[in-house]
């Protein structure tokens, strides 16, 4: 069994189901951008242990910028 097969199977028991076009199975290394956040593991500095940091996704921080009126803190 697939882990696709899997998640299909617990989700049809809670009514739901799993959308083909919109579902992206990737790595945690690699990261994923969900509901305008960027969840990625990485390593932490100086030393092997991995932890999993959440922060603005581009696109989000794109969008904030551009409307007007925005204004970074290290301007005038």
């Amino acid at each position: 069994m697939t882990l696709r097969d899997e998640i299909v199977r617990v989700l049809s028991t809670m009514g739901l189901r799993l959308s083909p076009d919109k579902t992206l199975i990737t790595h945690i290394d690699e990261g994923v951008d969900f509901l305008g956040w960027r969840i990625r593991r990485h390593r932490k500095r100086g030393t092997d242990r991995y932890f999993v940091y959440t922060y603005p996704a581009r696109k989000s921080l794109k969008a904030v910028m551009a409307k007007p009126g925005f204004r970074s803190c290290g301007g005038d």
